[in-house]
């Protein structure tokens, strides 16, 4: 009976180790995009007016039909990180199935643009941000690039390679390319994989929730109250009873605007979706109408930053 109880629990933890090894081997989602630098370079980047503000409207669709080289330099990139094991979202197909669902409509009536609408679609861990070019300097090419990768909720750097320049008699950009990323794969791929490793084992990741009164209702956020509370330190109570990581900071834009930075949300839901901070102002948005006798609505506009506005007639 003894030995077969060891046994139970040896085949128990054997599993479980390997349960632990799996989750280990787990790598964030990846989407690479072309950089600004690199559309306005191509000529795909237009500035464009939205009430009283200027927009960055942003076409992929043109840059990939215009460019080759470009093509070929995201789908190299994609195939080479895929063999590495990081599951891609890949920008093509997605463009192709926001245009099938005819989404790109909703950029003619928001401030979205192209690239937030991407975003939230696939929602990845994290973007790839490539700018190249090949010049010809004399009888040789100089080929520069620049790979960055972005935490796709905070916008952070955690990871870069660079080579501002170097010398070759070749001008098959793709093989430049993808030579100069095998060269700083190991590091990169290293930087990635800590960063991912961080949120995975505190279960978080960094969102901000900004607060926005509209209309004559509320003029005050510091002042004004809901019950018997500030809405500012009502938002901030509600915040830290429902993070992760009790590391809520408050940063007053306006009387009537509020933000708050260094939310930790969990990464996944239930079902192992990862979650936005869209996703996850609902209770908060639920809240805010019972207790403060306010319409609350959201107007979240990336994956990393809900925005909630607030309405009291």
């Amino acid at each position: 009976m003894t030995t077969i109880i060891k046994a139970s629990l040896w085949c128990f933890a054997f599993g479980f180790a390997i349960r632990l090894a799996a989750q280990d081997n787990i790598q964030p989602s990846l989407m690479v995009f072309p950089s600004d630098n690199l559309l306005y370079r191509l000529k795909c980047v237009e500035k464009v007016p939205f009430e009283g503000d200027t927009l960055i409207k942003r076409n992929y669709q043109k840059a990939f039909l215009e460019n080759s080289d470009l093509n070929f330099i995201i789908s190299g990139i994609q195939d080479a990180f895929g063999q590495k094991g990081y599951p891609i979202e890949d920008l093509q197909q997605s463009l192709k199935s926001l245009e099938r669902r005819k989404m790109d409509k909703r950029l003619e009536q928001t401030n979205l643009d192209i690239k937030t609408l991407l975003m939230m679609e696939a929602r990845p861990d994290i973007i790839l941000e490539i700018t190249y070019e090949l010049r010809k300097t004399g009888m040789e090419y100089k080929f520069s690039f620049d790979l960055r990768g972005l935490d796709a909720y905070t916008n952070k750097a955690v990871a870069n390679a660079v080579n501002p320049g170097e010398g070759t008699i070749g001008n098959d950009v793709k093989t430049l390319m993808m030579e100069q990323l095998e060269n700083n794969m190991t590091n990169f791929t290293q930087s990635l994989n800590e960063h991912f490793t961080r949120l995975r084992e505190q279960n978080a990741r960094e969102i901000i929730v900004r607060f926005e009164a509209k209309g004559d209702g509320i003029s005050d956020f510091r002042r004004e109250k809901c019950g018997t509370v500030a809405y500012q330190q009502w938002f901030k109570n509600w915040l830290l009873n429902h993070v992760e990581i009790k590391t809520v900071k408050p940063s007053p834009a306006r009387p009537s605007e509020l933000e708050f930075t260094q939310i930790k949300i969990p990464l996944k839901d239930k079902d192992g979706i990862p979650i936005t901070a869209g996703d996850w102002i609902y209770p908060i948005i639920e809240d805010i109408s019972k207790q403060c006798g306010v319409e609350a609505y959201d107007n979240t506009q990336g994956l990393g930053e809900a925005v909630i506005i607030l309405v009291k007639e």
